[in-house]
């Protein structure tokens, strides 16, 4: 009986250890990906916040190894335990049909739902979206995080969707649409797409902003922006009550030479923010000029409305809630930093589904106090 006992506490403690040391080894539902790279390159990576140095890296995903190069990326996300990161892969290999990639932390989202489900919101628009999944992050075989792996908005994202590309910029932090106080686009738009120093079409959108004639608008800045376009995305950034992408953290793609800027969403982790929670319409310069024309203005009211009644709803919504929450739940639970030592994840989806819930409610009966003069 003794020996029996022995052995039995042998194995639980093989047990305990594996699931304490390894936890994600059990998970069914989200990928593992693990890096593999020097012990000094993961000290040079941990201990350089800042760095944006490149490490080799050998990568085990879904069965395979790959070779890829790794830095840190995100601003504020570099001082928060779980760090998110940028992924090249070598020798034309690729991971979920990408060869670069983001992984994401969300560090504003304790949910790690918004992403997923501002995918849905603006897929259903008609506006151009990114690729994404979850992975759970494993870094010489120690668990690192629960992890959004993102498409990134480059030549690959273009071509894969037979998309015409002539432009791209991507919308950096503090950057306005005016050139009021003595902006420079330059320090605040970063140029994608083609690589090099012509900010001209962007410069002429923004003056165009600034000096087209309020009753003249529809002819004169559509040139320049597709206004339904934008409309659309304002619209749903604001129900959503993303703060962080009027002024930042979205894309501007110009298909043409001759066409008018168009809008890639971008960055969902701040959606659904629990501040500001009345608010109708996210301010900038372009909105505040659109709302001086009452035919554009109604435009935005019922594209508002359209959304409110047929995508920002609660079936709509919580149906991608839950079968996401399903997926991740287990990897949530083990993530070092999430499930295991902040956040229970079954309140969080309560309190996000409670949140969307509310905003509709009062967006819909207060849909009213949203008029042109609403940012004076």
């Amino acid at each position: 009986m003794k020996n029996i006992l022995v052995v039995f506490l042998f194995f639980l403690f093989i047990s305990c250890s594996d699931e304490i040391l390894n936890p994600s080894e059990n998970l069914n539902l989200v990928p593992i990906m693990e890096f593999q790279l020097t012990r000094e390159s993961l000290n040079d990576l941990k201990t350089n916040r800042t760095n944006d140095a490149e490490f080799n890296i050998n990568i085990f995903y879904k069965g395979e190894k790959l070779k890829g190069e790794l830095e840190a990326s995100g601003a504020g996300s570099r001082y928060n335990p779980r760090w998110s990161y940028k992924v090249e892969l070598q020798n034309g290999s690729t991971a979920d049909g990408l060869s670069a990639f983001n992984l994401s932390a969300q560090i504003h989202d304790p949910t790690m739902l918004n992403t997923a489900i501002a995918l849905h919101y603006y897929k259903q628009l008609g506006l151009p979206v990114f690729k994404s999944s979850y992975v759970f992050l494993k870094i010489n075989n120690e668990d690192e995080a629960l992890l959004a792996l993102v498409e990134r908005i480059e030549n690959d994202f273009f071509s894969k969707r037979d998309l015409p590309i002539f432009q791209l910029f991507k919308v950096g932090f503090g950057a306005k649409f005016s050139f009021e106080g003595g902006f420079y686009p330059q320090f605040h738009f970063e140029k994608k797409i083609p690589e090099d120093d012509s900010y001209y079409y962007l410069e002429e959108l923004i003056n165009a902003v600034d000096t087209s004639r309020s009753e003249n608008l529809l002819k004169s800045l559509s040139k320049y922006l597709d206004i339904e376009n934008y409309i659309k995305y304002h619209a749903a950034t604001s129900i959503l009550n993303n703060d962080d992408s009027f002024n930042n953290n979205f894309y501007l793609i110009k298909e043409s030479i001759d066409s008018p800027f168009r809008i890639i969403p971008w960055d969902f982790d701040k959606c659904f923010s629990r501040i500001n929670d009345v608010k109708f319409a996210g301010e900038n310069s372009i909105i505040k000029k659109l709302f001086k024309n009452p035919a554009v203005f109604q435009m935005y009211k019922t594209e508002m409305v359209y959304q409110l009644e047929n995508i920002y709803t609660e079936e709509n919504l919580f149906n991608i809630i839950d079968s996401k929450s399903y997926e991740i739940r287990e990897a949530y639970n083990i993530d070092p930093f999430l499930g295991k030592e902040r956040y229970n994840f079954e309140n969080e989806i309560e309190k996000l589904k409670n949140y969307i819930s509310v905003r509709r409610n009062y967006l819909i009966n207060n849909i009213d106090k949203l008029t042109q003069n609403y940012f004076d």
